[in-house]
């Protein structure tokens, strides 16, 4: 039994060897080129491909959705990148987020504090959500459940909507601004969201009273949650660390936390039954990030990419803290070109493809390459 614990020990350590040197460096495919990115007055805050790698949506400050052709930026016949759509908001926006089931609908967080679901073949809205009394800095559509997002606001809230009801169908009432959210890409009633409290709560829909866990070792503000697989998740924060979570790792049982103070049928970071509290797994450490939203994503094969405020993307493994890959954006001449930093990532679905754009509007498709 020793041997084979040792063998096996040996395989993954060789498993975890090979992916991580598979890939050095960053190669861009392509650069968007349209007017408002050349002139760098649309800084991206969020992006993200659709169902079928088709299309890809852009959504910043200029309070327009892009929506383009992916096969299109990629080709070297085009001098500029025209959207094949592109729908207007009455307010700045936060986040974009495509289905993974309905191919044409995507929704969008804004500044004003509106969710809305947007039906990308007719370009049109179908439904506003209007709770949140603050801006809504994410939203997420359910990979198991396409009828439900989430949305975190500044205004301390998780609000669960189901895209055929005006009214909220839950509420987890926070302790400070919820700066991201995620559902759970197998497990339809699980969800995490990060805060300005520096921590992350992972939550059961259907026990709303406490947290299943948080995770409290970050420094300062969590800026993104996003699972990786079934059991864990990774965090980034403004303290220049990502960090890795195994949600089946033994935790210390923090007790009954202080009573919620949110109202009937709301659930709350504090309040109910015990909570389990479980260390990091991995520290991710080599980007800069101290003061904003940079991007976090995950791919299928379990690479993280990250921006940074040195206008760089990283590329980590996730079994191991050292970066891999670093790419850093030309500098651009526009305003103030010398605090450029990143403002999203976005991994394709399938593949090792990412969209990356940065805080003066350069948009860049780059790829893993050894």
């Amino acid at each position: 039994p020793e041997e084979a614990g040792r063998r096996a020990h040996l395989e993954r350590f060789g498993r975890t060897l090979s992916s991580f040197t598979r890939f050095n460096h960053w190669e861009v495919l392509a650069e968007l080129r349209n007017n408002s990115q050349a002139a760098g007055v649309d800084m991206v805050c969020s992006s993200g491909f659709d169902r079928d790698d088709e299309f890809f949506a852009t959504v910043g400050v200029s309070k327009r959705i892009k929506v383009f052709e992916y096969a299109k930026v990629l080709s070297p016949e085009l001098d500029v990148h025209c959207p094949v759509t592109e729908m207007t908001n009455r307010a700045k926006l936060s986040s974009v987020c495509w289905s993974s089931y309905i191919k044409s609908h995507l929704a969008s967080s804004d500044y004003e504090g509106t969710v809305t679901l947007w039906d990308v073949a007719n370009s049109t809205a179908i439904a506003d959500f209007e709770e949140h009394k603050k801006r809504v800095w994410a939203v997420d559509i359910s990979a198991t459940n396409p009828n439900h997002m989430l949305s975190g606001s500044d205004d301390g809230t998780v609000k669960l909507w189901h895209t055929s009801q005006d009214a909220s169908a839950a509420t987890i009432q926070g302790k400070a601004n919820v700066c991201c959210v995620q559902f759970s890409p197998t497990n339809t009633n699980l969800v995490a969201f990060g805060s300005a409290d520096y921590k992350s709560y992972v939550y059961d829909l259907r026990q709303l009273k406490a947290p299943l866990m948080v995770l409290c070792c970050h420094s300062k503000t969590v800026s993104y949650v996003r699972f990786l697989g079934e059991k864990q998740l990774i965090s980034a924060s403004t303290d220049n660390t990502l960090k890795l979570w195994d949600l089946d790792a033994p935790g210390v049982d923090a007790g009954a936390p202080p009573p919620s103070q949110s109202g009937g049928g709301r659930g709350g970071a504090g309040g109910g039954g015990p909570v389990k509290r479980i260390a990091p797994k991995l520290t991710f450490r080599g980007h800069l990030n101290e003061r904003n939203f940079v991007g976090l994503s995950i791919s299928e094969d379990g690479y993280i990419a990250c921006g940074s405020e040195d206008n760089s993307i990283y590329a980590y493994h996730h079994s191991l803290p050292w970066h891999m890959a670093k790419r850093t954006f030309d500098p651009c001449a526009a305003k103030d070109s010398g605090r450029q930093f990143m403002s999203t990532v976005c991994w394709k679905r399938k593949g090792n493809v990412l969209l990356a754009a940065n805080s003066s509007g350069q948009v860049k498709i780059c790829a893993l390459k050894s």
